[in-house]
């Protein structure tokens, strides 16, 4: 995890609009369920001050630090989490990194 600011912009952008928003598992018996909805976590004023706003910086908090560890936070999952992370979330950073570098510097 990297307190880079370019690494910030890119974990504030997943935060509200993550992959993963649903969780859908398959019971093995019956059970009284209802389906965990991820956005709802990101938005939530009680973990985000702030939460409707972009704001990069957020991350720079110390309260906000272990929240935004991608692979074990339950406040920071656009990639899944434990056994089921994503294998391809370090190539999608580095496109979405990617992207950005060449919209700041071919932007007219």
């Amino acid at each position: 995890m990297s307190n880079c600011s370019f690494c910030q912009v890119i974990d504030e952008t997943l935060r509200p609009g993550g992959i993963a928003i649903w969780l859908m598992k398959e019971a093995k018996e019956d059970i009284k369920y209802q389906v965990p909805f991820l956005l709802a976590v990101y938005l939530d004023e009680n973990v985000y001050n702030g939460a409707l706003n972009f704001n990069p910086w957020r991350w720079m908090e110390p309260e906000n630090e272990e929240k935004r560890n991608r692979r074990t936070s339950p406040f920071y999952a656009p990639f899944g989490g434990g056994a089921r992370f994503c294998p391809g979330a370090e190539l999608a950073r580095f496109y979405i990194a990617l992207f950005f570098y060449y919209f700041e510097t071919t932007y007219r």
